[in-house]
């Protein structure tokens, strides 16, 4: 017994100079073990006591055909706390000083870039869906990596985190427990693995449900009124506006409500002449940004005329414009091909010009319709026109 013993501890032993002598250490499926980090900065306050944070190590195997696991080897921790500042090296931060320091003759490096500082613990503002977090990987010694990202403590601020990885153009999303990311490098190409990899926000839910939009223009100013339903965590709303439909730019903000369904209304003052195109831009608290339909005003027309747009009309809902037509209430109609009436709503116009978001009756199958406008005065129709129903 002995003798077998002996020979055994002899290769338990070397084969352990063997893991310490390499870039990475130990073996089998890296666990992420910078969990215990404290900051190296010697302004740092931060003691590792926030609960919402993001851990990601790399790993390698070496060599890449080995039937060994993974070798793990540097990581790197983001915290996210409201108190903490996104863009300054500050003491919540913490330098990466690997191998000789990013940058320097490090093998195998890997932190997160921030100004010319590299760093190993970020600490961050609560995420948006306008962040990236970019990961900086330098002087590879393999070929076979792994990206091991546990986000079991991250919250989140309503989003979810996902790895981009700008090599492949490949977006995977991080769960809520241990993710792997398998990956090969040629040390001889950047872009294989400098900075091939991110970490971006997105959300699954809406800023607001719905926006409905509806213009008019009175004595040379265009008043927009808008009706919304959901709203979830939202900031603000910007009123944006355009001269050719393409280009916008924001004119006002006005503050959320924050209730399930309300009404919000902004003067636009300085309308010049011609066609005026106008949006609602919802952003909620974590940057989810969603947009209203856009409605259109032709200020300076002196013909009498109405409008329909879009048409095919898309998801039960149409615009229908208004141009230098007298103040009264109005109906719409719809008639099927057998001329049998099926759909009718009430437009109250102001006088003027306007436009108003108009939503259909949910029975309405696809196909092509007759739509009739005519004033409350009379049962004759003073528009028509035919329109394309799509689901």
């Amino acid at each position: 017994m002995k003798h077998f013993f002996t020979p055994l501890l002899v290769i338990l032993f070397a084969f352990q100079l063997i893991a310490y002598a390499n870039p990475f250490s130990g073996i089998h499926q890296p666990v992420v073990h910078h969990k215990h980090l404290k900051s190296t900065n010697p302004q740092n306050n931060y003691g590792g006591s926030i609960s919402n944070d993001i851990y990601v190590s790399l790993a390698a195997k070496i060599p890449a055909d080995s039937p060994y696991s993974y070798i793990s080897g540097a990581s790197v921790h983001i915290a996210f706390d409201s108190s903490f500042d996104s863009n300054v090296y500050g003491p919540e931060d913490s330098q990466d000083f690997n191998s000789g320091g990013f940058g320097g003759a490090g093998s195998n490096a890997f932190a997160i870039p921030q100004g010319s500082v590299y760093l190993s613990i970020e600490g961050r503002q609560l995420p948006t869906v306008k962040d990236t977090i970019l990961f900086v990987f330098q002087n590879p010694t393999a070929t076979a990596y792994q990206l091991v990202i546990d986000a079991n403590t991250f919250k989140g601020n309503g989003l979810k985190a996902y790895i981009y990885d700008s090599y492949l153009k490949k977006t995977s999303y991080i769960t809520d427990s241990v993710t792997f990311v398998n990956f090969t490098v040629n040390p001889k190409n950047d872009s294989t693995f400098f900075n091939r990899f991110s970490i971006i926000f997105k959300s699954t839910s809406l800023a607001v449900n719905s926006i409905s939009l509806n213009s008019a223009i009175t004595n040379q100013a265009v008043t927009l009124n808008w009706k919304t339903v959901g709203e979830n965590n939202l900031a603000s709303y910007s009123v944006e506006k355009s001269t050719d439909g393409i280009n916008y730019s924001s004119i006002g903000k006005v503050v959320a409500k924050n209730v399930f369904a309300s009404t919000y209304t902004f003067t636009d003052n300085k309308a010049s002449e011609g066609n005026l195109y106008y949006r609602i831009k919802a952003v909620s608290i974590n940057g989810l940004v969603t947009y209203s339909s856009v409605s259109t005003i032709a200020k300076g027309l002196v013909d009498v005329s109405f409008g329909v747009y879009p048409n095919p009309i898309q998801n039960k809902v149409v615009n229908i414009k208004f141009a230098q037509v007298e103040k009264g209430s109005y109906t719409l109609r719809l008639f099927n091909s057998l001329g049998k009436q099926v759909c009718a709503k009430q437009i109250q116009h102001s006088g003027g010009s306007a436009t108003y978001n108009t939503i259909l009756d949910a029975s309405l199958t696809n196909g092509i319709y007759k739509l009739s406008i005519s004033s409350a005065n009379g049962s004759n129709s003073i528009y028509t026109t035919n329109v394309l129903i799509q689901n």
